[in-house]
């Protein structure tokens, strides 16, 4: 990850390089959560994040295009779990902040 490129930036980048486009962006009225929809034809992904956050959750309307995602998500140095339709996705400031954590302690 280069200086000053967050993971929600990362996630943008892969999502267009595998052909999505980002239809709507905006915040739930409920929470401090923002998503973004994504769309390639009939597929879409939901991406959603919370203000501050470092673990992003990416909904598909497939298990295997979740493995297709987390896949290059993957190749880009992120840190993802799939759990069905759900793609978990931790970045850099997450593992920065587990290991803050940790000598913390």
């Amino acid at each position: 990850m280069t200086s000053g490129t967050t993971t929600l930036d990362i996630i943008h980048v892969v999502l267009e390089q595998l052909g999505y486009i980002g239809e709507e962006f905006g915040g739930c009225r409920i929470g401090p959560m923002s998503y973004a929809i994504y769309r390639q034809g009939a597929v879409s992904l939901a991406v959603g994040w919370c203000r501050g956050c470092t673990e992003y959750e990416i909904s598909s309307s497939t298990a295997a295009v979740a493995e297709a995602v987390r896949d290059a998500l993957a190749a880009t140095g992120l840190i993802c779990k799939v759990s069905g339709t759900r793609i978990d996705v931790f970045g850099q400031e997450h593992i920065d902040a587990e290991v803050r954590n940790m000598i913390a302690r």
